[in-house]
């Protein structure tokens, strides 16, 4: 049930992630350290906390981490 509301405020914000990034000029080949720090910025959290939110947002299946590549499913 937690995981549930996890995924579901996750799926909710990575709107926000993508747009955030598409303003900035990453639309494709985005690096997990892009994803990271835009995490970071956006969310207000150290680091660890947004390498460990990036593997979540794998598991729920809303990105896929190829290669240090971010690419949005």
């Amino acid at each position: 049930m937690v995981f549930d509301r996890m995924a579901y405020n996750m799926y909710k914000q990575i709107g926000k992630i993508r747009e955030s990034l598409k303003n900035k000029g990453y639309e494709k080949n985005i690096t997990l350290e892009i994803f990271c720090t835009e995490l970071m910025l956006i969310f207000g959290m150290r680091q660890q906390k947004a390498i460990e939110w990036s593997h979540t947002f794998e598991i729920v299946k809303l990105i896929k981490i190829e290669d240090d590549t971010v690419t949005f499913l």
